[in-house]
């Protein structure tokens, strides 16, 4: 018989940290997600949701058409996507011991400078 379940609390499964954001997206009635890499190598991770208020997720719009880029060669161009240049940092929560971000939601951003 399989030992009994233990739920363990959000805090045991959940870490924190620092990406940066190679592309945002957003279509109206689904919800916003960002495309996260390594910090300096710009290697993709994987993908969180923009789960912030609505403050910071327009201040976030604004910074990413300021450092709006083109798409990676072959990368076919839609308007839902907005590529971003080298130069956002954001602060995810996700998943603890993954290789690829899981689970995972913005909770904060800045300018690398």
């Amino acid at each position: 018989m399989p030992p009994p379940f233990q739920e363990a609390s959000n805090r045991d499964q959940t870490t924190e940290s620092e990406f940066e954001l190679l592309r945002v997206e957003r279509e109206r009635g689904k919800p916003a997600f960002a495309l996260m890499a390594e910090p300096g190598t710009r290697k993709y991770v994987g993908s969180a949701f923009v789960s912030v208020n609505r403050e910071m997720r327009e201040r976030l719009w604004k910074r990413v058409q300021e450092h709006a880029g083109p798409p990676p060669k072959d990368m076919p161009k839609r308007p839902a996507r907005q590529w971003v240049k080298a130069g956002i940092k954001a602060r995810v929560k996700h998943l603890r011991g993954e290789d690829d971000l899981r689970h995972a939601s913005l909770q904060d951003f800045w300018d690398e400078s």
